[in-house]
């Protein structure tokens, strides 16, 4: 099925085994047995993977295997992956490596979370492409719409 990224919902219509969300979260990626990370943030995330938005030049190949560490609405969250793709505005297509029932649980706990906050927000009449990281925390996440800041 072909799934497409809309205003904060789970994406529809792009062939992909698992629905895609919007997240805007700040992340690091680390390459495995090579000790080299960088900032990014997490554009989407899905059970399967996510797309990363890189803050700098940084050395990936496809197949290169990475670890992601970030946080969704207050849950720290780190996953093993595999590059699969990256582009000229630095960001890169993570799939995750196998995990956990009980990992793959909380991810999908998370991410049901994310998809309450944005319908409670959409009901109220609120920006959807702002979400707050957890209850009552003051630090919103950025849009992400911007490009990247430095070149590859």
């Amino acid at each position: 099925m072909k799934e497409y990224l809309k205003d904060g919902d789970a994406v529809v219509h792009e062939d992909r085994a698992n629905p895609r969300h919007i997240v805007h979260e700040k992340a690091l990626i680390m390459t495995v047995g090579e000790a080299l990370h960088a900032l990014c943030k997490v554009l989407d995330l899905s059970l399967g993977g996510c797309r990363l938005l890189l803050e700098e030049r940084f050395p990936l190949e496809r197949d290169c295997r990475v670890e992601v560490k970030f946080t969704l609405r207050g849950l720290p969250l780190r996953f093993c992956g595999t590059v699969r793709w990256w582009n000229r505005e630095h960001q890169v297509g993570i799939q995750f490596a196998a995990m956990t029932e009980r990992r793959r649980e909380m991810l999908a706990e998370a991410i049901l979370d994310l998809r309450a906050a944005r319908a409670a927000m959409k009901e109220k009449g609120e920006s959807v492409d702002r979400i707050p990281n957890c209850e009552g925390e003051d630090q919103w996440a950025r849009n992400g719409s911007g490009s990247a800041r430095n070149s590859l």
